[in-house]
């Protein structure tokens, strides 16, 4: 019997775990089989959250790519409507011009933003720019900084869940080490205890990783709401 690589990916394991269980149960050693059987219901519990996991820092960001596109839109129409109707305060309220400040990171763009904003809220409390742009370049802004912040505590809990499952790579060669040293005591062979072991599992086949049993889907991923 020999342990599974800590390279091998969790459905490796899984199926590991999966042939052990059959072959204790097909040979009658129903405690040992139901001790493997515990220890599959928990990578099946941590896989999947694993896996909703990611799918929730898939949505964070692309909530990020969504929010990013809001504001971009605004910035680029408050720089069209400025130059068409105030031409001579362009310069002023957009010392970066709105497709350079768009392009840009995330955060040097929201700062940029918020650079343009506290221009155009110096302007008369009357005035059509300050009125249309002002308020929805701020909102944009905040909602983009949500997301990214929204974003990277996902990112952390994605970072804590992989972390779990390394320690659970762990657990699972621990448990068939001592399965192995059961069955030894039992069959007095070391040729007989081997066959209860599936061979091979660490294949490309194994590693790739499918889907495992599905995450519940009875509750919807509520994506975050703007303030």
């Amino acid at each position: 019997m020999r342990q599974i690589s800590t390279s091998a990916s969790i459905r490796a394991y899984l199926l590991d775990l999966v042939y052990l269980n059959a072959t204790l149960t097909a040979g009658d050693h129903i405690s040992l089989a139901t001790r493997v059987q515990a220890e599959i219901e928990t990578v099946r519990a941590e896989r999947a959250e694993l896996e909703r996991a990611e799918e929730l820092e898939v949505i964070a960001q692309a909530f990020i790519a969504g929010r990013d596109v809001t504001l971009d839109t605004g910035l680029i129409e408050a720089g069209k409507f400025v130059r068409a109707h105030h031409p001579e305060e362009y310069k002023a309220l957009f010392p970066k011009a709105p497709s350079d400040i768009a392009v840009s990171a995330y955060r040097a763009e929201i700062a940029n933003v918020r650079t343009v904003v506290a221009k155009l809220d110096q302007l008369p409390d009357n005035d059509s720019v300050r009125g249309e742009f002002s308020p929805r370049l701020a909102a944009a802004a905040a909602a983009l900084e949500t997301s990214i912040e929204e974003k990277e505590d996902v990112s952390r809990g994605v970072a804590l869940v992989r972390l779990k499952l390394e320690k659970r790579r762990a657990a699972v060669n621990l448990l068939r080490t001592e399965i192995y040293a059961d069955l030894l005591k039992l069959m007095k062979a070391k040729r007989t205890a081997d066959r209860y072991f599936r061979t091979g599992s660490t294949s490309k086949k194994d590693d790739a990783d499918e889907p495992a049993t599905p995450a519940p889907t009875d509750t919807p991923v509520v994506p975050p709401v703007v303030p």
